[in-house]
């Protein structure tokens, strides 16, 4: 994405940004949004309100102690779609709402999370972005960069970014395409809360 010169949104999972804070600080640091994927990735539909608030809450805290920002943008795990239509998708979209969260969805993915080729991945987010009908034609990108062996992923990336560009695509991250500014899909957290000095 660097070499590229394309800002991404990483939506990451709370025990992988435990793992690994500087990659954390690194996206961060680089310009790209970081929005909330819950802390262990379940399926939210199959838990109890209390527990999708505190999957988000402790991915949200860990983010704030690691980097002095809170999140404002949410992707609930196992919802592909843009349009969350069974009540096992949309409470816990609602329960994000009612966290202050903007939840993000997508029309776009290639399922690169089952490994197919890099040129399988590139064909598929080709085709999708590109669907006559408007109601699957889709413009937000699902890639994963963990999860297991992400070779065909990262190798896909610079054949896809040509691939859109020499379409006429630019590529921004989710907060622009939402009207956020940075600081309003990331705010600081305030001196008394954060710990951090």
């Amino acid at each position: 994405m660097k070499a590229k010169g394309v800002p991404a949104s990483f939506f990451i999972v709370g025990e992988n940004a435990q793992a690994n804070p500087d990659l954390v600080k690194r996206i961060l640091a680089e310009g790209h949004d970081i929005g909330n994927h819950t802390f262990t990735h379940p399926n939210l539909g199959e838990l109890p309100d209390s527990l999708i608030t505190l999957e988000i809450n402790s991915t949200q805290r860990l983010f704030e102690a690691l980097t002095g920002r809170s999140m404002r943008l949410f992707r609930a795990p196992f919802l592909g779609d843009a349009e969350p239509t069974t009540s096992d998708e949309i409470v816990p979209i609602e329960i994000a709402q009612s966290m202050g969260y903007v939840s993000v969805g997508l029309h776009v993915d290639p399922n690169d999370w089952l490994r197919p080729s890099a040129d399988v991945i590139v064909d598929r987010v080709l085709a999708q972005v590109s669907d006559p009908s408007p109601d699957t034609r889709g413009h937000v990108i699902l890639l994963h960069d963990s999860g297991g062996d992400r070779s065909q992923t990262l190798a896909a990336l610079p054949k896809l970014i040509d691939a859109l560009r020499a379409k006429g695509y630019d590529f921004v991250t989710v907060s622009d395409l939402s009207g956020l500014t940075r600081d309003q899909a990331m705010p600081a957290v305030p001196r008394d809360r954060s710990g951090i000095s």
